[in-house]
């Protein structure tokens, strides 16, 4: 929820002039990994201990980070008149989802 909450503090335009403007990019770089990606790879980090996800937090951590980029640079946002938070919160979910293990994976080993 803070990770959506920095995406929607920083605001479309902003990125989108951020494309233009190389402080700015790196600003909003510097904020989404502060953020966003230190907090999901915590996350995951804290799964993987438990024996709750089958993946590999590294994994996770670089699917959303391609997931989260693409999102950012392309017009789906505005196609889908969602935020871009309301975006990485559906990728996020969708990845955990896929991610953790069920107590059938957790008997059969796989």
């Amino acid at each position: 929820m803070a990770a959506g909450g920095e995406l929607e503090r920083i605001g479309a335009a902003q990125l989108a002039t951020g494309r233009g403007d190389a402080a700015l990019r790196r600003h909003v770089e510097q904020r989404i990994d502060a953020v966003v990606y230190q907090r999901l790879d915590d996350l995951f980090q804290a799964g993987h201990r438990r024996g709750l996800l089958s993946a590999r937090p590294e994994l996770l951590g670089e699917i959303i980070r391609g997931a989260v980029e693409r999102l950012l640079n392309s017009q789906l946002p505005r196609e889908l008149d969602c935020t871009a938070a309301d975006l990485l919160r559906a990728t996020v979910d969708t990845v955990l989802y896929g991610a953790i293990r069920s107590g059938a994976d957790e008997k059969s080993g796989t």
